[in-house]
């Protein structure tokens, strides 16, 4: 049949709670109802003929509940923590359409639950060196599979990066950073299912300059 468009429109509402006991301490407290709505590429790519577009991709809704705290431990040196919990509704994922020699589609599918951490450390030992480091955890499984829960494609549960930034003149900057993302699940067109992709590491390196003020 024909494929129809549909506009959804969406309420995401926010309450939060701040707490600062001392002053190079704060913790944060918050609820609030998430909307993701797709994107014009997963609504009507068709990826050289192996992906269906759907124009009627609904957004994706969470419950979303999260606990944030950050402490100035001296001058220099700042730590942040996060944590959260959100269950989701309408997840979007590809799908392989049945008989169709492994064209998938994106589609809402049903329910998930996302949770998951994340700390990190900046430290400035010298007005010129910065360093900083991090690491997240991601616990993302479907929950609307007849299996029980099952992972959710491009979605690592590990990932750590370290920094390092220097300023040795007031126009010259100087960063890099080592980010390292663990194993995750992945689409599988040959097994028509999901497979594994390893570990990897991604390096990146910047200079800027600004000799002139213009």
């Amino acid at each position: 049949g024909a494929l129809r468009d549909e506009t959804t429109a969406v309420f995401g509402p926010l309450v939060s709670l701040r707490w600062d006991p001392l002053a190079d301490l704060m913790f944060r407290l918050s609820a609030a109802r998430r909307n993701r709505i797709p994107t014009l590429s997963e609504r009507y790519s068709s990826r050289l003929g192996f992906t269906r577009p759907n124009p009627a991709l609904a957004p994706e809704r969470a419950w979303h509940f999260g606990l944030d705290a950050s402490w100035t431990i001296t001058r220099g040196l700042d730590l942040d923590l996060s944590g959260f919990d959100a269950e989701i509704t309408d997840l979007i994922t590809s799908e392989y359409l049945p008989e169709m020699n492994g064209v998938t589609q994106k589609q809402n599918v049903g329910r998930a639950r996302l949770a998951g951490g994340e700390a990190a450390v900046a430290w400035r030992p010298a007005r010129l060196v910065e360093l900083t480091a991090g690491y997240a955890y991601l616990y993302a499984r479907r929950l609307d599979t007849g299996a029980g829960e099952e992972e959710i494609a491009q979605i690592p549960a590990h990932q750590a990066v370290v920094g390092l930034a220097l300023d040795p003149k007031r126009w010259l900057r100087i960063t890099s950073s080592l980010r390292v993302v663990g194993p995750q699940a992945f689409d599988d067109y040959t097994i028509l299912g999901l497979g594994e992709l390893g570990t990897y590491a991604v390096w990146d390196a910047r200079i800027e300059a600004s000799p002139a003020p213009w």
